[in-house]
């Protein structure tokens, strides 16, 4: 009809276009600011649009083209200065290549990143396409932005957005590890989360909802690794306590349309959880058949009726008893716990603990509430403070066993840990830091502390399986490379070895000359010969009388061992 009255109009176009990026279909959003500028060629909203989808899709050169067309007739468009200033500093990043993925990180990150990366995707790639029947087409393009205002630009035109990563399909902008302090993120579990979006998309044709696929998203992270993805915690427990939780026929407002920052985050997990019931009690097929049902324009309603065979507000009864069934005795341990706190609420944080009153007896309440988490963890650490250990012990016990899944920073768990190093028992303090180590991803000081403890305890490999996890959270130390080259070397791991000291020339340490030896060193053990003589080399040029280097290179040349 608006074709019929004016078909000129190329704002038409343009707005479908934006509907278009709102509903993640990138491509037909490049298609529709296609028609708008053939249609009027002094369209510079169109040309943006036009731009920018370009670049989402992949098309990089083709994108900033288009960005410069619209920026030329319209230089007040903040979106696309922002968006033209990244692409300007994209001469600074290196690109990094495997079978299926292509990294796209800065030049000082990629050679330490790209390692690590790419082996995960592919790993990724294989379980994902088996798991959803599909194969997306490659490569993929991963970019990694040392700074979130810069993934922030990538995603919206504008700084401030708060996610850790986007994925367009065939895309995927996420921050890399340098972007956030330690410890506020594991920045491979975020690519995995990612990743799988790329696969809900593809076998969805892009129409999968933010619920569903969102949700997927964070139970393939628990999946991938132990402590990966989200997982229980005070907020989550406090809002279903208190009737907050959304209905799954309107879990999707969760995400586009939420009432508090704070129901973003807790709808990510209800999401999941509504996955993993859907898949327990239908199995995957009823999920694929889902993704291939929005696909083909069903409503959520539809889904559950046509495939579940269950009314939504039924699945809701269902979901319920199925959160009882995993987290019911968490829930009755928290039924006493102010969600505000004394100093009222506190947006997107973790509801308070501390909301006993001083002046009350912490013992008394204790005793009279031994289900009560608050009450035990309390009074566990007032012991504690008074230096009163042995007492203190049993207190921490109960309330560990009353809300396992809380691991804050006063566990019970870390308490615990404390108490039990000090007596000299390491094995128990392990056993503690284990369990926060296998439900929070982020915790970069617990998994130092607990591989430390495991080469006490005369388990060098258990030890390197724990430094394993340390560069998803914060690749940056090189003494962490070192140690791990080291212990990759005691247990016979060639292949570790050889990552390890890439990663250690990676981060450009003080004695170059000496890192691009170990490099050589450990390739010529690993039998790559040819890559071996290429480091020795860069060895010799940083110091051209290194001897061990010298003595290397002859042997390399002579194709001996000795």
């Amino acid at each position: 009809q608006i074709v019929a009255l004016n078909p000129r109009y190329a704002e038409f176009y343009n707005v479908l276009a934006d509907v278009g990026v709102r509903n993640r279909l990138y491509r037909e959003s490049v298609e529709f600011a296609t028609q708008a500028v053939e249609i009027d060629p002094k369209s510079w909203r169109g040309w943006g649009l036009r731009g920018l989808n370009e670049l989402r899709v992949g098309e990089i050169e083709t994108g900033r083209l288009h960005l410069e067309k619209a920026f030329a007739g319209d230089p007040y468009n903040v979106w696309i200065k922002n968006t033209l200033d990244l692409v300007d500093t994209y001469v600074e990043y290196r690109p990094r290549s495997s079978h299926r993925f292509e990294i796209v990180a800065h030049a000082e990150e990629a050679d330490l990143l790209s390692p690590y990366a790419l082996d995960l995707l592919e790993e990724a790639y294989d379980e994902l396409s088996a798991r959803y029947g599909v194969t997306p087409a490659v490569p993929i393009r991963i970019e990694f932005y040392a700074s979130h205002a810069d993934f922030s630009v990538r995603t919206i035109g504008l700084a401030g957005m708060g996610a850790l990563g986007v994925c367009f399909g065939k895309v995927i902008a996420q921050d890399s590890p340098r972007a956030r302090p330690r410890g506020s993120f594991n920045w491979a579990s975020t690519l995995w989360h990612e990743l799988a979006h790329t696969f809900t998309l593809a076998a969805s044709e892009h129409r999968v909802p933010r619920w569903l696929t969102e949700g997927l998203s964070v139970l393939e992270e628990r999946r991938a690794r132990s402590g990966w993805g989200d997982d229980l915690n005070l907020s989550f427990l406090v809002a279903w306590r208190d009737g907050e939780l959304l209905p799954a026929a309107d879990l999707n407002n969760g995400f586009v349309r939420p009432t508090s920052p704070a129901q973003v985050g807790l709808s990510y997990y209800q999401a999941s959880l509504v996955a993993e019931l859907i898949e327990r009690d239908w199995g995957l097929d009823a999920i694929l058949a889902m993704l291939h049902g929005y696909r083909d324009h069903l409503s959520t309603r539809e889904i559950f009726e046509r495939i579940l065979e269950v009314e939504p507000e039924a699945f809701d009864v269902r979901f319920e008893a199925f959160l009882q069934e995993h987290f019911g005795g968490p829930l009755a341990a928290i039924a006493d716990i102010d969600p505000k706190g004394p100093e009222g609420p506190q947006p997107g944080a973790e509801p308070r603990l501390e909301t006993v009153p001083p002046e009350e007896d912490l013992e008394k309440r204790a005793e009279e509430n031994p289900g009560s988490f608050s009450a035990q963890l309390a009074w566990a650490h007032a012991l504690a403070g008074q230096e009163r250990f042995d007492e203190a012990v049993p207190y921490f016990e109960k309330a560990r066993s009353l809300f396992p899944q809380y691991v804050g920073p006063d566990s019970a768990y870390r308490a615990l840990a404390r108490i039990f190093a000090d007596r000299g028992s390491g094995a128990a303090a392990a056993e503690q830091l284990r369990a926060i180590a296998a439900i929070n991803e982020t915790d970069y000081d617990v998994r130092i502390e607990l591989a430390e403890l495991e080469q006490e305890l005369g388990d060098p490999a258990a030890s390197l399986d724990v430094l394993e996890e340390l560069p998803w959270i914060h690749p940056y130390d090189p003494s962490l490379h070192g140690r791990m080259a080291e212990l990759y070397a005691e247990v016979g791991d060639l292949e570790g070895v050889v990552r390890s000291r890439t990663a250690l020339v990676a981060l450009r340490p003080t004695d170059m000359a000496r890192a691009h030896y170990d490099l050589a060193s450990a390739l010529h053990a690993a039998g790559d010969s040819l890559a071996a003589k290429r480091s020795v080399l860069r060895s010799l040029e940083v110091a051209p009388a290194f001897d061990e280097a010298q003595r290397l290179l002859l042997r390399l040349h002579e194709g001996g061992d000795s």
